[in-house]
């Protein structure tokens, strides 16, 4: 039952990230069209001030194994 459970907590995260990424887009293109404008930034300036020493302290905090759930999730981290 918990192998049934974690794969449907795991389809549905997908499921509601793919569902905010379309919301995203047309949210933005109904706004464009409304005249607001939107700016790109550079992002990885931010990755690098994320991936420095308090990504380690939140590695320490919760562990080896909740971090490789999260970077399976999000990619590498720091």
């Amino acid at each position: 039952m918990r192998e049934v459970v974690t794969r449907e907590f795991d389809r549905s995260a997908a499921d509601q990230r793919a569902d905010v990424a379309k919301l995203s887009v047309s949210l933005r293109e109904d706004l464009s069209a409304k005249g607001i404008q939107f700016f790109e930034v550079d992002r990885e300036p931010f990755r690098q001030a994320l991936g420095r020493r308090p990504l380690q302290d939140w590695k320490a905090k919760y562990g080896d194994e909740a971090w490789s759930h999260l970077e399976k999730s999000s990619g590498k981290l720091g």
